[in-house]
């Protein structure tokens, strides 16, 4: 395992991972890459491999969609909490009749030298004009089905029929009642979009730690963006961030469990190494194999990178290689890629590898399948207004 090697990786992210595995990285301008390493290309497997292969990919399929589920219930019982009846305007129970012109509330400015039929008609005027205006700023607190539109059209004919009449003190009785109704429903958008967001962000922070930042900083951007919207996200885009979170969290997931696989194969009899997990680098997982001691009994150790994105595996090993070492190397990756893998080696000591020796720790006895064409199903998503 004599100096670093990179191997082309396929088999280790999800389909259902793919898109925010490499989405977080192509909205800050990096290129995004497919699930399969080698795209388009035939990778070579034997049947027990592609039977792991397929065997894991629907397992993840159906935590994919479990989780999904489980996430859209949660959103429902948050927005249970915050109920979903609709605000209604409180109507004030005065009968509407000609009357004499009343005295304008202090909080509108006039001038006290005007003769009273002039202020009023210019606060009739003025108020009219007002009532169209209500009606179109309330109409998306309408849409979200916060505020009653009937009883919104309701209080606007009312306020509009006492304005009629000349009797603007009834006109603005309706007025403040409609503005009671729009504080009260802001103040319940507001409660559930903080809802709402502290429940994004709290998913996030328990996956930062498995993370690369440049996936973080995007979905961390996203989550404090409809903190700071005006409205909580409509439905469609609260999935759409949940589902990114979710992707990314079955990406890592995915690349835990392969370097799992890796520490198996090298701790195989057959290899006899001693191999552990020995943390999280920016998102990629870090492999530590025993692998042999020096002539003064100083143990040299092998590191193995599992890239985050899964399309490559890097080797950083001793620059002296005994042929043991080397044979115990091509079997530990071997026996690696049994469990639905495939390796290609593509680099040593960051020069190309010569095509003939790409597949020198190829599985044996394998044949040519294309990944992207035996894979499953995107699981089936509900539509977003399914939840609600």
């Amino acid at each position: 395992m004599s100096g670093t090697k990179a191997f082309a990786a396929s088999g280790i992210s999800p389909v259902a991972a793919q898109s925010v595995a490499m989405a977080g990285l192509a909205s800050v301008g990096a290129v995004a890459a497919v699930d399969v390493g080698l795209a388009g290309a035939a990778v070579i497997m034997t049947a027990k491999a592609v039977q792991a292969y397929h065997k894991r990919a629907k397992e993840q399929i159906e935590k994919a969609r479990q989780e999904e589920e489980d996430i859209q219930r949660q959103i429902l019982e948050a927005r249970r909490v915050h109920g979903r009846n609709k605000i209604s305007v409180t109507i004030p129970s005065k009968k509407l009749e000609p009357s004499s012109l009343q005295s304008l509330p202090n909080n509108f400015e006039i001038n006290a030298a005007d003769a009273e039929s002039k202020i009023s008609k210019l606060k009739i005027n003025e108020l009219k004009a007002l009532l169209p205006r209500i009606r179109d700023n309330y109409q998306n607190l309408i849409n979200r089905d916060i505020l009653d539109e009937q009883n919104v059209l309701q209080a606007l004919q009312s306020a509009d029929k006492a304005l009629d009449l000349g009797d603007v003190a009834t006109a603005q009785l309706y007025i403040q009642a409609l503005d009671d109704a729009r504080i009260q429903a802001t103040e319940k958008l507001r409660s559930q979009q903080q809802s709402e967001t502290q429940f994004a962000q709290d998913r996030l922070n328990t996956l930062k730690e498995r993370l690369p930042e440049i996936i973080v900083q995007h979905l961390q951007s996203c989550v404090e963006q409809m903190g700071s919207n005006s409205y909580p996200p409509d439905d469609s885009d609260l999935l759409t961030l949940h589902r990114q979170i979710t992707e990314a969290e079955l990406q890592a997931n995915s690349v835990w469990e392969a370097a799992e696989n890796l520490v198996d194969a090298w701790q195989d009899p057959t290899v006899d190494y001693v191999a552990r997990i020995i943390g999280i680098d920016d998102g990629d997982v870090m492999v530590e194999v025993e692998t042999h001691q020096t002539e003064a009994s100083e143990k040299v150790n092998t590191i193995m990178r599992v890239q985050f994105d899964g399309q490559q595996v890097d080797l950083f090993g001793p620059h002296e290689e005994t042929s043991s070492c080397a044979a115990r190397t091509r079997e530990a990756l071997q026996i690696f890629q049994e469990q639905g893998y495939y390796l290609e080696w593509t680099s040593l000591d960051g020069e190309p590898v010569p095509e003939e020796y790409r597949q020198v720790y190829a599985a044996e006895n394998g044949t040519g399948i294309n990944l992207e064409t035996s894979v499953y199903e995107e699981p089936q998503r509900r539509a977003a207004t399914e939840i609600y």
